[in-house]
């Protein structure tokens, strides 16, 4: 009888034992999915963090912008960078207004800008060429002397950057002026079509 009671105590024993086992494997279980949610939660998180992010940056866009040369009967002579779709206005306004000689109505002010125009006011009683056929406004056909030009007013030229008109101005240093128009095409870079395109713009005097 003493035998049985004993092996009865030892089954109970050995059953706590294995069921107190389970519980312990059973929470680190619960334990170690939690873990795991947590990491999930925070890998989606930082996903749409990444995601607001970009959405930033591809909704920032860099503005555009012209280049032109303001000049004639205003403040402050010079090349100016404005935004597209500026107007004749704003290139004065950058220039400091108008000179206290210019004609303030010989240039249409609600005139639309373009990249490398030159913007000239002249002074009051100055004769401007009439408009062509083609609509060139008056303002944009003054030449540019191609001997006495800095590089920022060469810039003006159509096809010329800032590369070309520093080569310009470097050939014109070594070699002296340049005797006729067609001489510039001497310059490193500037063959028959571009000479085509500023043949009309430039004068050596």
């Amino acid at each position: 009888m003493k035998k049985i009671i004993k092996n009865l105590a030892y089954l109970c024993v050995l059953t706590m034992t294995l069921l107190c086992s389970g519980c312990g494997e059973e929470q680190v279980t619960i334990s170690g999915n939690s873990e795991e949610n947590v990491t999930e939660k925070a890998s989606q998180q930082g996903a749409e963090e990444a995601g607001a992010d970009e959405s930033v940056t591809i909704h920032s866009e860099i503005p555009e912008y012209i280049t032109v040369f303001v000049c004639g009967a205003v403040k402050n002579e010079g090349v100016y960078e404005l935004e597209a779709g500026s107007r004749a206005n704003d290139g004065l306004e950058a220039a400091g207004g108008f000179s206290d000689d210019a004609d303030t109505v010989a240039v249409n002010l609600a005139d639309v800008l373009e990249d490398g125009q030159k913007l000239y006011f002249p002074v009051g009683g100055e004769q401007l060429p009439e408009e062509s056929e083609g609509g060139t406004d008056a303002s944009e056909q003054r030449l540019v002397n191609i001997n006495s030009a800095d590089a920022a007013e060469l810039m003006t030229l159509p096809g010329i950057g800032e590369t070309k008109a520093s080569q310009i101005v470097e050939y014109r240093r070594k070699n002296g002026a340049f005797a006729c128009k067609e001489d510039l095409k001497n310059v490193s870079g500037i063959g028959d079509s571009i000479y085509e395109k500023l043949e009309t713009y430039i004068s050596t005097e």
